[in-house]
């Protein structure tokens, strides 16, 4: 009898501290101004692998183009965002108080391409380059390219949206304006010959990070703290495990298939290359790279004053 006692005693308290873990996450609420893609990989292994559970979190996340995602973060209807940190910058300057808190792109991801018929940057003077959109880091990098060339008002920008390929194909501009790990991928997938020029090879500017508020630092910051950790570990998970990671992605991104495998294969390799840099010591925040950021934005008359990058940084 006292031996089915103990068994139940024991079998309450392993109950008791399920519950209590499970009580133990917190609702961690995420904002993407993007629709769910392969680059968020690292995002997705850590909630199936239960990662972000482990460290005490559930992660809840929300995409859209167009998301006020300082807004929300101002507001604080949102815990964090994933954002590009030269807007993070511009904001700052117009009176936002946001911070960084955790580095995702070590390198800064965007590139100009062309077709083959133009392979020099002094080629596309007075041709057309297409953007997704006349703000944001596409046209910051684009900015820094003409810059760097001395091709400012030498070229005409269109605004194309995302439609970088056929815009390009159809000869509506001359050159488009992409991240390296998406469309140079599927333009050399389908064969064709193309000049890239990497934004990272000419500037170090400061790539996307994970961004919160000063509320939020202050009443979740333990939170925000085992977020990096967590988020630490599933990068390294997806690089040492791309073929599973690939597989977990599937299951959220769902419009991927079988025969595109190789090709979001070779996204998430590029897209890792710019998480890693020239390590896999995930997150940490550069303050020099930051503060080189903001004189180049100074530079280029993307923000009227420079200021201190500390101001923007939080190291958890």
């Amino acid at each position: 009898m006292k031996k089915i006692m103990f068994m139940v005693l024991i079998l309450i308290l392993l109950m008791t501290g399920c519950t209590d873990k499970k009580k133990a996450q917190e609702d961690l609420n995420l904002v993407i101004g993007f629709i769910p893609h392969i680059q968020f990989t690292p995002l997705y292994v850590g909630i199936e692998k239960g990662i972000f559970a482990k460290h005490g979190i559930n992660l809840n996340i929300n995409y859209g183009f167009g998301l006020d995602t300082f807004g929300l973060l101002t507001s604080s209807k949102a815990d964090i965002a994933l954002s590009d940190a030269d807007q993070l910058i511009i904001s700052h300057n117009k009176g936002y108080s946001l911070q960084s808190i955790f580095q995702y792109y070590k390198k800064y991801p965007t590139s100009i391409v062309s077709l083959n018929n133009i392979n020099t940057p002094e080629g596309l003077i007075g041709k057309k380059i297409g953007v997704p959109e006349l703000y944001g880091t596409s046209y910051i990098g684009t900015k820094k390219f003409l810059s760097h060339y001395n091709l400012d008002d030498r070229v005409e920008l269109v605004r194309i949206g995302y439609t970088q390929i056929p815009s390009l194909l159809s000869n509506q501009v001359d050159a488009v304006v992409c991240f390296y790990n998406n469309e140079p991928i599927q333009l050399r997938m389908k064969n064709y010959e193309i000049t890239e020029w990497k934004i990272a090879d000419i500037s170090e500017l400061v790539g996307a990070s994970f961004i919160t508020g000063e509320t939020q630092l202050k009443n979740k910051r333990k939170l925000l703290k085992q977020f990096n950790e967590a988020l630490s570990e599933s990068i390294i998970f997806t690089t040492n495990n791309i073929p599973e990671s690939i597989d977990i992605a599937y299951k959220t991104i769902g419009s991927l298939n079988e025969d595109d495998k190789m090709y979001w294969n070779e996204v998430l390799q590029k897209t890792l290359e710019i998480i890693n840099g020239e390590n896999t010591d995930a997150g940490i925040l550069d303050t020099k790279l930051y503060q080189e950021t903001i004189e180049e934005l100074y530079k280029l008359k993307l923000i009227s004053v420079v200021f201190d990058a500390k101001e923007i940084i939080t190291q958890l």
